[in-house]
């Protein structure tokens, strides 16, 4: 048995020790501080966990034990909720593999000795993952670092909701102006989630929308889920185009809306739906 894997064996003989034992013969300072300790511990596994990682990526080890891809088995054998955002931290926390073979530093050291030595956690470090990610190309090599530096040190004390709000003043100091920001970094975080059913058959969607697509989507926001527009419990209201609906009845028809305007957008998207649906049937009749 190698060193590594016997220190593993004894790791989880002592962690079935302390599950065993309690602290109710400590004082509540101690009492305190053990927590404190273990969430460091559990902190610095979380670094020790990306290098197993990318050990088994490096090796396709994986493939051993009836993976396919690095994703499957951080998914089915490392029971990983989120995979890809993990691989996304061990790519920029961990020192990767140039295609010479060189050995590369980390994308961002200084979060990952943050991470390593317990004083921030996954979440801190997605959120720093998430203002870096928003920082335009054009910034050169050196802001970029000074950032995640900042943002690292940010983290230790900062909240993961507090070290965005704090990103957005490091973005607007790199970017006064917006003029750095170009069409790929706007592709690169572009993005659209479509979540699963729930209970009561409901989905949610997110989305991140560039320019253009914000545009055309204010446009069809403006016909179809203006106030007083296809509202479903009001028999009156004008369904269909804003611009088609005759103004009287759509002012009178305003006036009873009482939804708000995340409820008005949430009918547009049903009744487009509605609408397309529809449209197809009656292709189909008529190729029939």
């Amino acid at each position: 048995m190698s060193d590594l894997v016997a220190k593993y064996a004894a790791l989880q003989a002592l962690v079935k020790e302390i599950a065993e034992e309690t602290a109710d013969a400590h004082d509540d300072e101690t009492v305190a501080q053990l927590a404190i300790d273990h969430h460091t511990v559990v902190r610095q596994f979380e670094s020790i966990g990306n290098q197993r990682i990318l050990e088994v990526s490096d090796r396709d080890a994986h493939r051993t034990v009836g993976c396919v891809t690095v994703t499957e088995f951080l998914q089915t054998k490392l029971r990983i909720s989120q995979p890809k955002k993990r691989l996304q931290a061990v790519q920029a926390l961990e020192p990767m593999h140039a295609m010479t073979g060189e050995k590369l530093p980390p994308v961002c050291p200084n979060t990952a000795r943050e991470l390593a030595a317990g004083s921030i956690g996954p979440d801190h470090v997605h959120a720093v993952l998430d203002v870096m990610k928003k920082i335009p190309s054009a910034v050169d090599v050196e802001q970029r670092a000074r950032a995640e530096e900042v943002l690292a040190e940010f983290a230790t004390t900062l909240t993961p909701k507090e070290i965005g709000a704090a990103g957005v003043r490091i973005l607007a100091h790199l970017d006064p102006d917006g003029t750095l920001t170009d069409d790929r970094d706007r592709a690169r975080n572009r993005k659209l989630n479509l979540g699963c059913q729930d209970s009561q058959l409901m989905s949610k969607l997110t989305a991140t929308l560039d320019p253009i697509t914000r545009a055309l989507f204010d446009v069809v926001l403006a016909k179809w889920a203006a106030p007083g527009m296809n509202n479903p419990d009001d028999d009156q209201s004008p369904k269909g185009d804003h611009a088609d609906a005759d103004p009287q009845l759509l002012k009178e028809a305003a006036d009873r809306d009482c939804r708000s305007q995340s409820q008005r957008n949430r009918r547009l998207g049903a009744r487009r739906c509605a609408d397309r649906a529809e449209k197809r049937d009656r292709a189909c009749s008529v190729r029939r």
